[in-house]
């Protein structure tokens, strides 16, 4: 019996530390998420994205499919990957096709909640000093000097 199995046997919450990009992300799954998890026949897809346009915005998505990108295994029933969207222009009418650049997020929550996936993501970490953790100006300022 795997850890996902055993904690979905106790009801149990789960959490996990992996690495993504090359930094680490924490983990955490709800009771109620570790419990639809194990009962899965598929890994669920969790995406994460950072998009820039006039303003940052974060989303997540759950796919039961592989998108064609790289998605790094947390178990047997789960794997995540991130993502940055850069478009060309920030006008609404703007349709060009986005750059895609790398983002680390630091930790990702999920949760199951009335038969739908349910999660947030976060850039900083809390055991970070304050001086050192990542703003969105100061990853928006980043982006747009590789850009250059």
């Amino acid at each position: 019996m795997n850890r996902l199995n055993i904690a979905a046997f106790f009801g149990e919450d789960l959490d996990k530390s992996i690495e993504l990009s090359g930094k680490p992300l924490h983990i955490h799954c709800t009771a109620r998420a570790v419990r639809a998890l194990a009962q899965r026949a598929t890994p669920l897809i969790v995406e994460m994205e950072l998009a820039y346009a006039c303003f940052a915005r974060k989303n997540i998505r759950f796919h039961d499919y592989s998108p064609a990108v790289a998605c790094v295994l947390v178990t047997d029933k789960l794997a995540v990957y991130a993502h940055a969207v850069l478009p060309d222009s920030c006008g609404v009418d703007a349709r060009s096709t986005p750059a895609m650049v790398s983002v680390s997020p630091r930790w990702l929550q999920l949760d199951y909640v009335k038969n739908a996936w349910v999660g947030e993501y976060g850039l900083n970490d809390s055991s970070i000093p304050a001086t050192k953790r990542f703003s969105i100006s100061a990853i928006w300022r980043r982006f747009c000097s590789l850009r250059r």
